[in-house]
This record gives structure tokens, sequence and C-alpha cells, in this order.
């Protein structure tokens, strides 16, 4: 439990995603001013806020501590776009916050948790599996529906569905990251490229136990001035994404976002 102003309000935050938990649309009785209250964490917020993109979005002081944690007012109308956009983060997950992104996103977790049961045993969540499937056995029809359900996904979001460019991050023993990236960009219709990878990676960093230190990458094209999405399968320490979001960034990106199909229940 935090206090929040005068009241208290308890907030469940996890490092790994986090769901908006719930939300209320509300306006002034001349629908001058519109509001959004949340009930969520700083993280969900800021996707709150990308959603509200193009409409001044501002955060104001709350007074119902007992069920919102902030309210937002931003220019009317309420529209289907940012309803749709909102309901989207009540299933999708939103990953932390780092100097590189502006943001990021999964649609579910890897796996299912299950209280007494060693994680290598847990059973894979639906978008897991298609992950799984996709991977490891070459399944096209998994491929094909993980890249429409991001694709999907991204279009329900005002924000995404405003990105210029999609990048992949290049595979190491797989290439279903990269092939889920391009089929993603040839749904949307945007162009896609695929960043260059300047190191060897160690077994630790593929299995997600490497230092927190930025690799190296670049991305063979001029990004000047674009809003950006790296589109990968799963994120696990988030290292690649953050330095592929770097390297986008040094080619003149200047909004960089990230999705991706699953997050791993490891912290």
């Amino acid at each position: 439990m935090v206090q929040v102003g005068s009241g208290w309000f308890e907030i469940t935050a996890d490092s790994r995603g986090n769901r908006l938990a719930d939300y209320r649309a509300t306006r002034t009785k001349d629908g001058s001013r519109c509001f959004i209250e949340a009930s969520c964490c700083s993280a969900v917020l800021n996707q709150i806020q990308m959603v509200l993109d193009g409409r001044s979005p501002r955060l104001l002081s709350t007074t119902d501590f007992s069920r919102w944690q902030y309210k937002i007012e931003y220019e009317p109308p309420y529209s289907s776009s940012i309803h749709n956009g909102l309901e989207m983060l009540k299933t999708v997950l939103t990953l932390g916050e780092t100097d590189e992104m502006d943001g990021a996103i999964a649609l579910d977790f890897y796996k299912i948790p299950e209280e007494g049961v060693p994680g290598d045993q847990w059973e894979n969540t639906e978008v897991g599996q298609l992950i799984h499937r996709g991977k490891y056995y070459s399944s096209g029809p998994s491929g094909t529906e993980l890249s429409k359900r991001i694709a999907e996904t991204m279009s329900a979001h005002p924000y995404y569905a405003a990105c210029e460019t999609v990048i992949a991050i290049p595979g190491n023993k797989h290439d279903f990251g990269e092939r889920l990236a391009k089929s993603v960009a040839v749904k949307l219709g945007l162009p896609g490229v695929l960043s260059r990878r300047e190191f060897v990676p160690t077994q630790a960093a593929k299995t997600g136990h490497a230092s927190t230190d930025l690799e190296k990458y670049s991305v063979p094209t001029d990004l000047s001035g674009e809003r950006v999405v790296i589109v990968d399968d799963v994120y696990r320490s988030g290292i690649s994404m953050r330095s592929v979001a770097a390297a986008a960034r040094k080619s003149g990106a200047t909004e960089v976002v990230g999705i991706v199909g699953a997050r791993t229940m490891r912290k």
C-alpha cells in the first residue's frame, strides 16, 4: 500500500508487465472537457497518454482515491479509437519504461504460472503456444496468426498505428522474430528494416541473464524524424530491444516503441 495524496491506494505493479486494471471516461455537461480516470501503475499511465496522442493529455490530481489513481484531461471528443486503445490496454501487458524507448507492450505472458509447479513445467499461454509452434516447429499458420494479432493490436493503439517503419531484431539460432517482424510490416503496409548485430551473443545473453549494459547494434537506414516500432517474438531481459532502440535513435528516429508476442515470466 502506498499513500496517494490524502488517501490510500493499493498498487500491485509487476516489473515483468502490467495491465490497465480499470478506467472510466467522463466529460463535463457541455462536452468541452473530457477525462480518463484510471487504476494502473505509472508504466500503464504512460501508455494511456500515448493512446491520447494528439489530444494534449494533462495529468490532474484525482479526488476519488478509493478507486482511481490517476486522472487525465484531454481534448474532446471521446472517440472509438480512444475507447479501443484503452480496452486493448486491459488485455495486453505494458512493459517497464526505459531511457531508450517511449514504451513497449506484449500480447501476453509466455507461460501460465501454477503454484507448486516448477516454472519449466508451466503450460504455455495461447500466445506462448503460437510462438513455440512457429519458432521450434516451423509452423507457418502459427506465425501468420501471431503476426495478425500483433498487427491488429498496433492498429487499435492510436500511437502505434502512426508508426512509419517496422524494425526487426536479428535472430540467433532461429529467425522467427525476424520473419514475424517482416510479416507485421507487410500486413500494415509499412517498410521493414533489419537491424544489424555488431557482437557475438553469449549464452547468457540468449537466456536473458546478460548484464544490463546495452549491446552494439546499428540500423542501416535513415529514420530522421520518424516514429518507429521494434517487433519481436519474445521479451526476456529487454537488452536486445533497448539496444536496437538506441541504434534507431542514432539513425534519426525521434520516437521508438516496441511490441512483442510474449513476455517471459522471469523478472
